[in-house]
């Protein structure tokens, strides 16, 4: 199943993420915004496919809290 998995990896804990994925054989991408990380969700999920954004890594160093950064993801679904 690890072939139908993609972790797009955000600053800064997402780095840290990247490389375990690379260990374990699990397909990873870094980017540095959730815009550039949502362009890259798009053309890489299937059609009827799911992208998660997960809120366990904390994003203080781009958001002030986590409602700022629900509201740029679902921002950038929609407009890109």
């Amino acid at each position: 199943m690890k072939d139908r998995l993609l972790l797009i990896c955000l600053p800064d804990t997402g780095f840290k993420a990247f490389s375990l994925a690379q260990k374990e054989g699990i397909s990873a991408i870094n980017t540095d915004t959730i815009k550039k990380g949502v362009q890259i969700a798009k053309e890489k999920t299937p059609t009827g496919g799911t992208v998660i954004l997960s809120p366990g890594a904390p994003s203080y160093n781009q958001y002030k809290n986590f409602e700022e950064r629900g509201s740029d993801f679902k921002k950038n679904i929609f407009d890109t």
